[in-house]
């Protein structure tokens, strides 16, 4: 299944999903926390994975699971941080 969680325009507003309040509250923790790293970082790069399990440690496993359940996609729309809308 593939669902948008939360998108971020290039001005910073962070939109989330209604459906989101229906997850578990640590997925919950790790969209959002996910997402406002990407104010920052538009990378998933190593200070951004490692600022996300500082913040969330473990959360790694959400990384792992998204086959079983869930899918994070990244939107490739133009927009702003590093040229691009983010979207989970």
């Amino acid at each position: 299944m593939r669902r948008k969680w939360v998108s971020c325009t290039s001005r910073g507003t962070i939109t989330l999903a209604a459906e989101l309040a229906d997850q578990e509250a640590k997925f919950q923790d790790f969209v959002i926390v996910h997402e406002l790293l990407h104010l920052r970082y538009a990378t998933h790069g190593r200070v951004f994975k490692a600022l996300l399990n500082a913040y969330l440690p473990g959360s790694s496993r959400f990384d792992v699971a998204m086959g079983q359940s869930v899918v994070i996609a990244l939107s490739t729309r133009s927009g702003a941080m590093s040229g691009r809308n983010r979207a989970i």
